[in-house]
């Protein structure tokens, strides 16, 4: 299952305050994507 949040960062994101930024997370594997609607994808586990 793949749960999807969507908004916009504030400034307690240093460097990401009004980025508009996606989250998803697949409790299948516990993976963690953010990605940064500017084209820039991180992956944290």
């Amino acid at each position: 299952m793949t749960k999807e949040f969507t908004g916009v960062s504030t400034a307690a994101s240093p460097g990401f305050a009004g980025t508009i930024w996606r989250v998803k997370y697949r409790n299948a594997d516990g993976e963690i994507r953010l990605e940064v609607l500017q084209g820039t994808l991180f992956t944290l586990f």
